[in-house]
């Protein structure tokens, strides 16, 4: 377990590993500031689909051996990132980067409940979700540490550290015994999507709208924030950005734990209402320049992402029967990353005609609109299941 646990971790940190450099690369080859936003983009473009096909490559091949795949092509995005001659090797290493997360995130969490007990599930896909939010947040923020404080080349010493892990998890695979390799005879490309008719208007008026809300909230921060702090905060020390999307991803997952005892809607509402409070502040943080309102934007933002998400998860989880799961949580996480791309790009484009600032205002303006309108018509799905009590009673 411990080994497929730290193949999860090496693959959450390859991520975002190269988002702190992307103000960098920008200057490097004299690009606009599309730059930062397309790069990220290109990932989600790439991971989606692969992310949709790959249940059906590890029944045919392997859990295992594609999740060594998976690191393999990791490997080879981070040599890309450190001999990189242009701009659209860039592209290519983080298209790459897409392609191992989504065959990894499809294997990955399969591998390793096929390697623990069946008594222990519920603690390993917790520690599986932990370590992904926790990986995701420590990318950034081991590169922009080491780009500030490194005196020997920052952007290699980071892409270099990440090889030599993926290096180790590979070796560590290769000792670990699995015997439920199950093979296919003919490899089927199965994409399953689609939601139980009994439970459609609660994943479309409640889940799916707030998943995508979140991820559009997730990718802005990772795509932009690295840009955000140098050139509206005015700060120098690029740790600071890593550290920011540390605590927002990473204090995520922390925050699933905070105790509070209400329905997954309540929990969802009030996520949501964080959510808004904390982009909100965030960019008054930003007219100010005042960091200790950034810091507690970013606070804010993280309680309310790791509220929604495991809510959002939750009641996924508990759609239709056994045999529904795959398809229930391949449209949660379509829904997913359909809203970490599209609204990335479209800031990434609102930024080359009217600046960051404002690009981010319309997002923010519109993810209010959005989550309000959630809270209202979950409100009505609450409302609805009090009624349905009512008169069984």
């Amino acid at each position: 377990m411990k080994r497929v646990l730290f193949a999860i971790a090496v693959i959450a940190i390859s991520t975002n590993l190269a988002v702190p450099f992307f103000p960098l690369y920008q200057e490097l080859f004299h690009a606009n500031s599309f730059t930062s936003t397309g790069l990220f983009v290109t990932y989600v473009v790439f991971l989606l689909p692969t992310l949709l096909i790959s249940g059906s490559i590890g029944d045919y091949f392997g859990y295992k051996w594609v999740v060594v795949v998976a690191l393999l092509l990791t490997i080879v995005s981070a040599g890309l990132f450190i001999f990189t001659p242009n701009l659209w090797v860039l592209y290519v290493a983080r298209a790459i980067v897409g392609i191992s997360v989504g065959l990894f995130m499809g294997t990955g969490n399969a591998l390793l409940l096929h390697v623990s007990s069946r008594a222990r599930m519920k603690l390993v896909l917790k520690l599986s979700g932990m370590m992904t939010l926790i990986g995701f947040g420590l990318g950034p923020a081991i590169s922009s540490i080491i780009l500030q404080y490194s005196k020997w080349n920052p952007e290699q010493l980071s892409f270099l550290l990440l090889s030599v892990a993926a290096i180790i998890a590979i070796l560590m695979l290769f000792t670990l015994v699995y015997v439920k390799d199950s093979h296919t005879k003919q490899i089927q490309f199965r994409i399953q999507l689609g939601i139980p008719q009994e439970d459609k208007q609660l994943f479309w008026k409640a889940v799916g709208p707030s998943v995508f809300l979140l991820f559009s909230i997730g990718g802005m921060l990772i795509a932009t924030l690295p840009t955000f702090v140098k050139d509206v905060m005015h700060l120098s020390n690029h740790a600071w950005s890593g550290l920011l999307l540390l605590i927002f991803l990473g204090g995520g997952a922390f925050a699933q734990f905070i105790p509070f005892s209400i329905d997954h809607i309540r929990r969802i509402q009030i996520g949501l209402i964080l959510l808004f409070i904390g982009f909100w502040c965030m960019l008054t943080a930003g007219a100010q320049e005042t960091m200790g309102l950034l810091w507690f934007s970013i606070l804010l933002l993280s309680i309310g992402n790791g509220w929604v998400f495991q809510s959002c998860m939750g009641l996924s989880g508990d759609m239709g029967k056994a045999s529904d799961n795959a398809r229930v949580i391949s449209t949660f996480y379509v829904m997913a990353y359909l809203g970490m791309s599209i609204p990335t790009l479209a800031v990434g484009l609102l930024t080359l005609i009217l600046g960051l600032i404002p690009a981010l205002i319309i997002l923010c303006a519109c993810v209010t609109v959005l989550g309000l309108w959630i809270i209202w018509s979950s409100g009505h799905l609450l409302k609805g299941a009090s009624l349905s009590m009512e008169k069984d009673s």
